[in-house]
Parts: C-alpha cells; sequence; structure tokens
C-alpha cells in the first residue's frame, strides 16, 4: 500500500509545473497603462495583456470587464518586477492576478 502511494506522489510530481512565478528580471519602471484593439500586433502573442519593458507601457485589450482588467493590470505589474512565468504560457491557461488568485 505504501509503494502504492509514494508511486502515486511521484507520478503527480513528475506533472508539476512548479510555481507559477519566478524572478528573473530587474524590475522596471510602469510608465502607463494603455488598451488595444489589437492585442497581438502589441504583445506578440494571444494575451489578454503585456508589459512592454523598453517603453514601460502595460497594454490591455480593449472591453475586459473590470475584475478581469484589474487582474490583468496587476498580473502586468507582476511582470515590470521583475517575474516571468516560464511554465504558464500555453493559451487557455487561467490568468494569476499576481496574488494567486487565478481568473
Amino acid at each position: 500500500m505504501i509503494r502504492l502511494f509514494v508511486f502515486a506522489a511521484l507520478l503527480l510530481a513528475g506533472c508539476s509545473r512548479g510555481p507559477y512565478w519566478e524572478y528573473t528580471n530587474s524590475p522596471g519602471l510602469v510608465a502607463g497603462v494603455l488598451e488595444t484593439a489589437d492585442i497581438y500586433t502589441v504583445c506578440r502573442a494571444a494575451a489578454l495583456g503585456c508589459y512592454d519593458r523598453t517603453t514601460g507601457i502595460v497594454w490591455l485589450v480593449q472591453g475586459l470587464d473590470p475584475t478581469k482588467r484589474q487582474c490583468v493590470i496587476s498580473h502586468e505589474y507582476h511582470h515590470a518586477a521583475g517575474f516571468t512565468h516560464p511554465g504558464f504560457n500555453e493559451p487557455g491557461l487561467g490568468v494569476d492576478c499576481g496574488d494567486g488568485t487565478i481568473v
């Protein structure tokens, strides 16, 4: 029985992506928050938003409901603080608001 438990634990651990956020960059400044209808052009990815380290702009897709908008802003501010999420970049995954809350 204990072998089965250990085997199951090892199996599940192998599927783990690890922590969502990893500190990988020096912090950057945020110069403003702007919205765009074509987020792909600005962010070069299918996303709800992105942080442009060069300009300091947090970009958001237009039309987000207020709760999701605030979550994406918080998420991008976490990027500005130097964090990335290398194991969680596939489309369709939930958005971590920067505080562990998933939307």
